[in-house]
């Protein structure tokens, strides 16, 4: 499998803390590779989880690596 960078998209808690991205995969037939997905964001302050919705799923790849 590919090593691949991917944008890093930071957000904020209601608690003030950093959130982090939680990624996820799933393997597809028509694939060479697991398509990535962004499953929500996780706040370490507060054990927060905030689920991605529609379109924050989709994961970019980081073109200035």
């Amino acid at each position: 499998m590919r090593s691949a960078i991917y944008k890093n998209l930071k957000r904020s808690c209601q608690c003030g803390a950093e959130m982090h991205e939680v990624l996820g995969y799933f393997d597809s037939p028509q694939e060479t590779e697991p398509k990535v997905f962004r499953k929500g964001w996780y706040c370490t302050g507060c054990k927060l989880f905030d689920k991605a919705i529609l379109r924050e799923r989709t994961v970019e790849e980081n073109e200035d690596e």
